[in-house]
């Protein structure tokens, strides 16, 4: 008989190893973001100036 005691502990590992999980991913997406808003904004001053040079 195979009788598997899902004790706190392992409960707790368990869901600690998840959220490490999802705060990784978190902070993958928080950087993508963040790198995505800078060369936007990069891009946006650039063509701000270009019109402001044309006139």
């Amino acid at each position: 008989m195979f009788s598997h005691r899902y004790t706190l502990q392992d409960q707790y590992i368990h869901y600690r190893s998840r959220f490490d999980y999802i705060n990784k991913l978190a902070i993958v997406i928080l950087l993508i973001m963040g790198v995505m808003f800078l060369l936007s904004y990069l891009m946006f001053k650039q063509q701000v100036f270009a019109h402001v040079r044309l006139f």
